[in-house]
């Protein structure tokens, strides 16, 4: 395997050696730059062993992965470290049709605004496919910022569909609200209806709906954006 060492990074090599000759003697200063050298190789055949770079993003996000749940399920301790606001979303609950986490919608709205769902459940009929169908409608339109500033309005029901963050001066009410919003991050996303087998790395949500994609690439691994 052939590689190429950069001159900065030649002169970078060779100040690690000086120092380390300095501070622990020839043996550990040869030991280092073996090691460095052998890492060149694996990098080049792409032996090095690396962490999934979504696993890593999602157990930042979330303070756990899918990897370290299925660990769990085997018997594992439970996996989870400090997250960032962030719950973990499964690929199983986003309905392509209508590009959102169809699980995490509903437990916003019903768990907010039970009082305007109300009013369309007295009328018998499929209300989630009203509200789907009117939401889709419209985010083809307008957009998905459009929605989350002026709500969703069906009939005669209207759904918040974001709470904004509060001020300094804000009530604790407009607080409580905005903690209400549920952020989530969801792995390999099949997103597309003609080709199912096309996925996204990561994608982020609020209350169920996406705002932001991620793919994800790792150099050390052979991969780039290309």
């Amino acid at each position: 395997m052939q590689y190429l060492v950069q001159t900065a990074a030649s002169h970078r090599i060779d100040e690690i050696y000086r120092y380390t000759l300095s501070r622990w003697g020839q043996p550990q200063a040869e030991s280092y730059i073996r090691g460095l050298f052998d890492t060149f190789e694996k990098i080049g055949n792409h032996t090095t062993v690396s962490s999934p770079v979504p696993a890593a993003f999602e157990k930042r996000l979330t303070g756990t992965c899918l990897e370290e749940l299925k660990k769990v399920s085997e018997g594992g301790s439970v996996p989870f470290t400090e997250s960032h606001g962030y719950e973990l979303g499964y690929p199983k609950d986003y309905i392509a049709q209508f590009a959102i986490d169809e699980k995490l919608f509903w437990q916003f709205l019903e768990t907010t605004q039970g009082d305007e769902l109300e009013k369309l459940q007295k009328r018998g009929d499929d209300y989630q496919r009203k509200i789907l169908e009117r939401y889709d409608r419209l985010i083809n339109k307008h957009g998905l910022l459009h929605l989350l500033k002026r709500g969703l309005s069906v009939e005669d029901a209207h759904f918040t569909l974001m709470y904004p963050p509060p001020l300094a001066s804000s009530s604790d009410r407009v607080k409580e609200n905005f903690e209400s919003n549920i952020f989530s991050s969801t792995r390999q996303v099949n997103y597309s209806l003609t080709n199912p087998l096309q996925e996204i790395d990561m994608v982020l949500f609020i209350n169920g709906m996406p705002f932001a994609t991620i793919e994800l690439k790792n150099p050390w691994t052979g991969q780039t954006a290309r």
